[in-house]
Parts: structure tokens; sequence; C-alpha cells
């Protein structure tokens, strides 16, 4: 996922008119060994690849997600997410009221690590 893939979804977003959108991905490699008496019972590798959509509608929030990356599924996750806002906005109860500060349009945050546990 590049910055472009972000900025696409970002953007169709916009479009269709939501007050607040962030985009989210998680890139996350795993293993797991198991021993028993020093010796290997069982070794496992994980890939885990998705993106998740949070947006507010009128003071309601929604949310969707998916490891499917590609354009239809995008399309699909923005509709469920602003789907999902506008039930909760229907449900009633209290208006999310976002803080009155300056909008943080070219934001990244990556977790940091010193040391890559997989090298």
């Amino acid at each position: 996922m590049n910055r472009r893939w972000y900025e696409n979804i970002l953007s169709q977003l916009e479009v269709a008119g939501v007050d607040y959108a962030d985009v989210r991905s998680v890139d996350e490699d795993g293993e797991s060994i198991s021993t028993r008496n020093g010796v290997v019972e069982n070794l496992t590798q994980s890939h885990s690849l998705g993106f998740g959509v949070r947006v507010l509608w009128r003071g309601s929030w929604g949310f969707a997600a998916s490891n499917d990356l590609s354009r239809e599924s995008v399309k699909r996750v923005i509709a469920r997410a602003i789907e999902v806002a506008r039930a909760s906005h229907q449900a009633g109860g209290p208006k999310v009221r976002l803080a009155d500060v300056p909008v943080v349009k070219d934001g990244f945050y990556r977790t940091p690590f010193e040391t890559d546990p997989l090298s």
C-alpha cells in the first residue's frame, strides 16, 4: 500500500461528504514456536494484511475493514463504513463533536522498533 492508495480512499470519502475520515492499515508478520523437553514440536509463521476505514457522519461513527485490497473491496468498505455511521445516527444518542484543532492532512504513523525481530 503506497501513499496514492491511501490518498485515493480519502478522496473518495471526501466526495462522499463525511465530516471526518481516517484509513489505517496493518501489515503484520508473526512466528510461534512451541517446544517440549527442548525439542521443537511446532513452528508456525503468519502474515496478516488489511485495512480499516473510520468515518464520522453528522456526529456518528462508522467503521468497516477488509483484508481484500482491491478497488472493488475498497469501494465496498467505504460504503459499509458510511452505512454504519448513518445507521448509528438514526439510532440516536449523543453526537460526537471533534475538537476545534487544525486538520492534519499528511499524517503517517509507523510503530517504532529498534531491532527487526525477524532479521
